[in-house]
């Protein structure tokens, strides 16, 4: 399920990156854990700040770790699958330096979801992401943010949200 991060991409450093990185961080690494929500318009910086975010988390010895819904879904076979799936995914990475970058954060909503059982992949995280026992690092534009609170408005109690602003012309 996704991929072990280990090369990072290469990016420009300056002060805006740097308090985006820090804003991210602080919620991230804190005593009692919070995932985090970065949002911004396309072409703002979201994936640069997590990415500036996941290499310095790396250099103090953090895993980094990449899956969006269509990794969690690919291969099933049978319903059930996925709640073992995540099931195992949490234990493996539960309690740990373990950083899990979620790009389309959104669609963890209705993955998973069939007739019998209204509920996704989102709904199986929550209660990891309530006790801090799993550090996310989710993506999501404003549009799908907002998607997101109004299908899952615990969320929004649950995670910190980070706005990433596009960089000034000079």
């Amino acid at each position: 399920v996704g991929r072990v991060v280990t090369d990072m991409p290469h990016y420009v450093t300056h002060a805006t990156l740097n308090a985006d990185v820090a804003a991210l961080a602080q919620g991230l690494t804190a005593s009692a854990p919070r995932s985090v929500i970065v949002t911004g318009e396309s072409g703002a910086g979201r994936t640069t700040a997590i990415y500036a975010l996941a290499g310095r988390l790396k250099a103090q010895g953090w895993a980094l770790f990449e899956a969006d819904a269509t990794d969690l879904l690919a291969g099933q076979m049978y319903i059930g699958q996925l709640e073992d799936r995540i099931t195992n995914l949490l234990k493996q990475i539960a309690d740990r330096p373990v950083l899990w970058i979620a790009p389309r954060f959104e669609e963890f909503i209705h993955a998973g979801q069939y007739r019998e059982k209204p509920t996704g992949a989102l709904d199986m995280l929550l209660p990891a992401i309530q006790r801090g026992t799993v550090r996310i690092v989710a993506e999501v534009t404003p549009e799908a943010y907002r998607q997101l609170v109004r299908e899952r408005p615990r969320v929004r109690t649950l995670m910190d949200t980070v706005e990433v602003e596009p960089l000034a012309a000079p």
